[in-house]
């Protein structure tokens, strides 16, 4: 059993060193990262919560030696977030076992140049969400 445990450690360490070192396709180093969840009835309407994000997004992009801050609803690697059926309008509702699924993150427009994630084509979205926008979302 000692045997057995031993390799299984052996391999579980060897598999996360392997996925330490693999390209995430986002810069890893000295960059910090953190989970925030905003609950209760202080942050219960999506303008406060907008109100909240806009305001910590200025004050950690003030400090001292950061040269950039962003939010999004999960980084690469963190693990499944979830995915969503979805529908085209022009095309009749597909059955269950034939749904379509996607999976999609919320990122404000700072959150790229934070991963150093290079936009290949295009532009960037812009941060033209207006607080009455948010308001609707609820």
């Amino acid at each position: 059993m000692t045997v057995v445990l031993l390799i299984a450690a052996g391999l579980l360490l060897k598999s996360y060193a392997r996925l330490r070192s693999s390209d995430m396709g986002c810069d890893t180093e000295n960059v910090l990262t953190m989970r925030l969840d905003l609950f209760g009835r202080r942050y219960g309407k999506p303008a406060q919560l907008v109100n909240f994000y806009t305001t910590l997004l200025e004050q950690v992009r003030a400090v001292p030696g950061v040269e950039a801050a962003g939010f999004v609803q999960a980084v690469p690697g963190q693990g499944y977030w979830g995915d969503n059926g979805f529908t085209i309008a022009e095309h009749p509702p597909l059955p269950q076992a034939q749904a379509q699924y996607a999976i999609f993150r919320y990122a404000d427009p700072g959150y790229f140049a934070a991963m150093r994630i290079p936009i290949l084509r295009g532009r960037s979205f812009q941060p033209d969400l207006k607080l009455d926008q948010a308001a609707k979302w609820s």
